[in-house]
């Protein structure tokens, strides 16, 4: 029993000795004071944590703007246009009996230019200068029969006209809305000698009514008509040689007319007008001469005017 006592004791005392000093001092020395934790950075420069697997991440807030879902409306065009245009008329004379008799023939082609301003619902304002020269001779009329003196006859006529019409345009029409393709037919089964079949089989092309009605169709050739009237004046020069007191005649009168025609496109700028034309020009005539012997006074008549126009 004394023998396990001290064999005990001195188990302990080797156990006390064989602990470093630095182990009890550690353990003996108070405890550190922690350090402050640093300041964290402000709530709004923090970064986001990211999103747990399988939620939505959060909006984030935006400055654009959405962009426009509406398609844009066509623009519209000018409200007025302007044209320049040539003038050839092939003019028929009322008084045909005076023309047919100094003249040798009842009609004659007239040169001249004007312009034109119209606005895009078809309303229009237009004034034109034509003038033709003539050569004949002087006559005598006795009753029915025109007897020639053979003195060389000079004529000058110019029409100025002023006008005012419409023309029949075609208004553009405001796209539709888009609406949703409507789900395509199933093909039949192809046959021998089925050719829109053999089209269809083949991959990567269309048929030929398909590709025909998928191509972009064009303005097209279209033909404007108008119509129209006005006013105007009309001056008429005779002079001749040897010419003896009021031979040679001066005069001007007031016209009226009024007209029917169509445009025609040519190309780009440029058109073809084709019009019917007709004018009244009253007591031009008549008070001496020829015109006195056939009693006819009217200066007008009907014509077949052409004009080539340039502009929109």
């Amino acid at each position: 029993m004394t023998r396990l006592v001290s064999f005990s004791s001195a188990l302990t005392l080797a156990a006390a000795l064989a602990v470093p000093p630095l182990a009890l001092a550690q353990s003996t020395s108070p405890a550190p004071t922690p350090k402050p934790a640093p300041s964290q950075p402000p709530a709004a420069t923090a970064p986001k944590a990211p999103a747990p697997a399988g939620q939505p991440a959060p909006a984030t807030p935006t400055t654009q703007k959405p962009a426009a879902t509406a398609a844009a409306a066509p623009a519209r065009p000018p409200a007025f246009h302007f044209n320049a245009y040539g003038l050839f008329a092939h003019q028929q004379f009322v008084a045909k009996d005076s023309f047919d008799a100094v003249f040798g023939h009842t009609s004659k082609g007239l040169f001249g230019g004007g312009a034109q301003v119209w606005h895009r619902s078809g309303l229009f304002v237009q004034g034109d200068f034509s003038t033709l020269k003539d050569e004949g001779e002087r006559v005598f009329v006795h009753g029915s029969t025109v007897y020639p003196l053979g003195i060389p006859l000079r004529m000058e006529l110019g029409f100025f006209d002023v006008g005012i019409g419409y023309k029949f345009v075609r208004r553009p029409r405001a796209p539709r809305p888009p609406t949703a393709p409507k789900p395509a037919a199933p093909a039949p089964a192809a046959k021998k000698g089925d050719e829109d079949a053999l089209w269809q089989s083949q991959p990567g092309r269309r048929a030929p009514a398909a590709a025909a009605a998928a191509r972009p169709r064009g303005p097209g050739f279209r033909l404007t008509p108008y119509l129209g009237g006005g006013f105007g004046r009309v001056s008429y020069k005779e002079s001749s040689d040897f010419a003896q007191g009021d031979d040679n005649v001066t005069s001007s009168t007031s016209t009226y007319h009024a007209f029917v025609g169509v445009e025609v496109p040519v190309w780009k700028w440029f058109g073809l007008n084709v019009e019917g034309f007709y004018r009244w020009a009253p007591d031009a005539v008549g008070e001496g001469g020829v015109s006195a012997e056939f009693s006819e006074t009217d200066l007008g008549g009907p014509a077949l005017r052409l004009k080539l126009t340039v502009g929109k």
